[in-house]
């Protein structure tokens, strides 16, 4: 009996020692996000390095030069949560290969709490970690060795309201302010779409692309 209550008051010196980990390193971040997330779709890439290949997805070539952009949300633990996203950009080499090291929260009270992968090049429809544009969520993605096939786009099968749409899959808008190289890089590669984007939005009045590369040119400097 004794044995039995010096166990259960080791056990219990050790749950306080991780939960004080879990909210001041690291490490107590990786050990309660491990055991507390459910998606498992976080479980797999959120804290590890990303890699993989975008080819065309017709010709089966490798698209070099395409632009990718990490998403990790930072989440509080407390008795209000809040976010604040971090990212990681990148390009693929000559072969379309990409790496995206691990991406962490450092800090008090923060743990990962989301993840997603955006790879885009111009002509081609984006690819998101979540989600397949205009088909739902995506269930094929993988943190290692991940092959990316990028579709054409076709104005045939889209329309130009489907292009305001597609740019929020981007999601360049919400990192376009930050202003730093990296982002205006990946924001760059989209320059011609938001444009259209904008054009549409402004139901194509007179001037209205001047009006839009003005706007859209100014946010990408």
């Amino acid at each position: 009996m004794k044995r039995s209550k010096s166990s259960l008051v080791i056990f219990a010196v050790c749950g306080l020692f991780l939960l004080f980990c879990g909210v001041c390193c690291w490490p107590g971040q990786l050990f309660i996000t491990f055991f507390t997330e459910k998606n498992e779709q976080r479980d797999k890439v959120s804290y590890r390095t990303c890699t993989g290949v975008v080819l065309d997805a017709e010709t089966r070539k490798p698209i070099a030069g395409a632009q990718i952009m990490a998403r990790v949300d930072c989440g509080s633990l407390g008795f209000e949560t809040r976010y604040k996203s971090k990212y990681r950009f990148r390009q693929t080499n000559e072969k379309g290969r990409y790496r995206i090291p691990r991406i962490s929260c450092y800090g008090f009270f923060l743990v990962e709490s989301d993840f997603e992968l955006t790879i885009y090049k111009t002509g081609y429809v984006a690819y998101n970690s979540r989600s397949i544009f205009k088909d739902g969520p995506r269930k094929d993605f993988k943190n290692k060795d991940n092959t990316v096939l990028l579709e054409k786009w076709d104005d045939k099968k889209f329309t130009m309201q489907d292009h305001v749409e597609h740019m929020g899959l981007v999601g360049c808008y919400p990192i376009i302010d930050e202003k730093s190289d990296e982002s205006i890089s990946f924001c760059r590669e989209a320059k011609e779409e938001m444009i259209i984007a904008c054009m549409y939005y402004y139901e194509w009045r007179t001037k209205s692309r001047e009006m839009c590369e003005e706007a859209i040119g100014e946010r990408l400097r």
